[in-house]
């Protein structure tokens, strides 16, 4: 699947079904878009951003 050009590593997108049954079933994520072949550059834990 491709989602334009813009990459960015440290900012999630999310996925989700609207079936609230379906959010323990794996229909509910994130994911981010990397430059092709820089996967294994990149955590496969994102880290939670707080703002005050």
């Amino acid at each position: 699947m491709r989602f334009g050009t813009f990459t960015d590593p440290a900012t999630p997108y999310m996925y989700h079904c609207h079936i609230l049954r379906h959010e323990d079933s794996g229909m509910m994520g994130q994911f981010v878009i990397l430059e092709p072949g820089t996967e294994h550059q990149v955590s496969r834990t994102i880290t939670a951003h707080h703002h005050p």
